[in-house]
């Protein structure tokens, strides 16, 4: 395979210009633009609110303040994705392209293999938000309310969002912008696949093992980590399939990577840290 002749540097020069840098591109442009957008919808309302309040204004200047703070959350989660990436790309150990049709074929056929956790999950937060909203309105307060059912209505989207069939659907959509399902990053602190990254060697998630598996007509290797929730761990799997480029010595070489046992002491040294 090409990529497994390239340097380290060469790497991640290449990791660099895909699909995982662009999502997060993509990402904290729009979340910049969307916060200036904000601020200056916000400050314009606040400026008439000075000069004549009504309801209305106060009104939108609350959704104004909420967008604001909604955007400074999303510009903060890709700046914090950025530095998971640029470790990655450190830590970086293979890079395996793909037809896009073959990950779409790949990521139908698991989604109905996979439980909607996080999507019932969403909904249940969804349907608890909903009816405090139904309680809060005997206060008669405008902004509480149309804010409640809102914030209810966004994590109903989420939670459609979520259904692992759904992720099959966005994958199409997500390639149309940064090529989602053309490439696959394999590196030591984790696994950008299918438009989501799956870090690993961080306090709340430990990696495990890696093993090939079949899944079905698909040939894999699957990587176990734990994930902590609080006081909850959970096993988590990932399935990454084996593009047809792949001999078997290059899979045999990166599962021996990742089961040595150099790589569980370099996860704990970072820990420590």
């Amino acid at each position: 395979m090409n990529e497994k002749r390239l340097s380290h540097k060469e790497l991640i020069k290449q990791a660099r210009r895909l699909s995982l840098q662009k999502n997060i591109s993509i990402g904290k442009a729009v979340s910049g633009v969307l916060l200036l957008i904000a601020a200056g919808f916000t400050a314009y309302i606040y400026y008439l609110i000075t000069d004549h309040y009504t309801d209305s204004l106060a009104t939108a200047f609350g959704f104004g303040i909420a967008a604001v703070l909604f955007t400074i959350v999303l510009l903060i989660y890709y700046l914090h994705k950025q530095e998971i990436a640029d470790r990655m790309y450190e830590n970086i150990v293979v890079i395996w392209k793909y037809n896009p049709k073959e990950l779409y074929r790949f990521c139908k056929y698991t989604a109905f293999k996979e439980k909607p956790v996080k999507c019932v999950q969403l909904l249940i937060i969804a349907a608890g938000v909903f009816l405090l909203t139904l309680a809060l309105m005997l206060t008669e307060v405008q902004f509480i309310i149309l804010l409640g059912f809102t914030i209810s209505a966004l994590l109903l989207i989420c939670a459609v969002l979520a259904h692992p069939y759904m992720r099959y659907h966005l994958l199409k959509f997500k390639n149309l912008f940064y090529g989602a399902a053309k490439d696959i990053i394999i590196s030591r602190t984790g696994i950008f696949a299918v438009g989501r990254i799956h870090k690993f060697g961080y306090n709340s998630a430990v990696f495990l093992r890696a093993e090939a598996k079949a899944l079905g007509m698909y040939d894999c290797i699957v990587f176990y980590y734990h994930q902590k929730y609080g006081y909850q761990t959970v096993t988590r799997e990932v399935y990454i399939p084996i593009p047809p480029q792949a001999s078997k010595e290059e899979v045999t070489e990166l599962l021996e990577l990742f089961n040595s046992p150099d790589l569980y002491m370099q996860q704990n040294a970072e820990q420590e840290k």
